[in-house]
């Protein structure tokens, strides 16, 4: 369940990112009477995806269990 909850904050994590970037963008263009873009939501999407993908690698490789040894199904 974690493991599930770090993910989706992962993937979350660029679109708040981008979020707070745009307040703060349209803050400052409020006082110029500008006004901003729509969000590049697949840019977004995809840097969350490449974010979740690099935490599985990384948990995979440090998840405890010794490098060599066999496997074995459960019966």
């Amino acid at each position: 369940m974690r493991t599930i909850v770090w993910n989706l904050i992962l993937l979350a994590l660029p679109f708040a990112l981008y979020w707070s970037y745009a307040r703060f963008v349209a803050r400052k263009k409020a006082e110029t009477g500008g006004t901003w873009n729509e969000a590049p939501v697949a840019v977004l999407f995809m840097t969350g995806v490449a974010l979740v993908i690099a935490s599985l690698f990384y948990l995979g490789l440090t998840d405890g269990s010794p490098p060599i040894g066999s496997w074995a199904p459960h019966p």
